[in-house]
Order: structure tokens, then sequence, then C-alpha cells
């Protein structure tokens, strides 16, 4: 990973990241150089241990919701394929049982890193809340080779989700939405 960050470096000199005011849950992010990719998070109705928050990223043909989570002991933050949290409580049911015939989260998936910076590109070793100032950087570079080969995977055993190309890059915060 710090051999990729080093790669990027220096298209980070001109990328300042924008000083949102907004809250962690309205920042959005875009793929540097394909803006096409963007992130955010959103409040869910059920936290986890971890968070009140959950992760979205929306390529130019699907919508991924992922659940950002913390291995006990060591490690760092990883995402987990999750439903969407608009969804209607039976809607998601039927999502979750269409994931677990899917095997969604089986022991044998790559784990899907997230890596969070602050605008210095300090780390940000936390998985955040609604309560908590929002990383100015996202990078998950595992989601590369997952849209493409494991795409039903991140959709949570949705098998509509298409294969897709994303370039490497981090995701910078430029802007709140709604």
């Amino acid at each position: 990973m710090i051999a990729t960050i080093l790669f990027l470096w220096p298209n980070l000199g001109t990328a300042k990241p924008t000083n949102t005011p907004c809250p962690v849950d309205r920042v959005i992010y875009h793929l540097e150089g394909a803006t096409q990719f963007t992130m955010g998070f959103v409040k869910t109705r059920e936290p986890s241990s971890f968070s009140d928050l959950v992760l979205f990223l929306r390529t130019p043909r699907h919508t991924y919701w992922f659940s950002p989570a913390v291995p006990n002991g060591a490690g760092n933050i990883y995402l987990q394929p999750d439903v969407d949290p608009r969804l209607s409580e039976k809607a998601a049911e039927r999502a979750a049982d269409r994931a677990r015939a899917a095997d969604i989260g089986g022991s044998d998936r790559e784990i899907i890193g997230l890596y969070m910076f602050k605008g210095n590109l300090s780390s940000l070793n936390f998985v955040p809340s609604s309560r908590d100032p929002a990383p100015a950087y996202l990078f998950a570079p595992e989601l590369i080779p997952a849209l493409w080969y494991d795409q039903t995977y991140l959709a949570y055993g949705d098998p509509r989700a298409p294969r897709e190309v994303m370039p490497l890059g981090l995701f910078k915060a430029t802007g709140c939405q709604r």
C-alpha cells in the first residue's frame, strides 16, 4: 500500500481536498481522474458497534453499499458488503436472504481495506461516526479487482451487478451533497 501511495503522491500536489464544513454523512468523494466514481457515507438506521455510518460506492452502472469494520486486535479498517440502508425492512430482508444464498461473507473472500487520510495525508485509524470530521481522502484499492471478478459479492448478492473497470486512485472530498 505504501508503494501505491508514493506512486499517487505526485498527483496530490494540485489535488487539494475541499475544506468541507458539512457533516461526514454529506461529504461527497470523487475518484481522482475518474470523477464518475463517487463515494460517501450515509447514516444508517441500525448502527454497528463501530459506527452509525455505511459507505457507498457509486459507479457509472451500479451503487454498492458497505459497512466499515475493524478486526479484533491488530488490523486495518475493512469493508463488508451491505444492503442499501434506505430500503424498506422487507426489501432489506430479501437482500439479506439473497446475500446468504450467494455466500456473501464467506471466509475465502479477499478483504477490502479502507484507508482514510486527513488533508496532510496522515492516516485516520478509526471508523468515523456521524459526529466525526470527514476524512479528506479515501482509498480502497481492493475494490478494483472485486468490481471485475466479484461484483455480485460486492453488490450483496445482487446478480444484476455488472463487471466494471475502475482506475486506481484516491477518492477526494470535493463538497457536500443533498
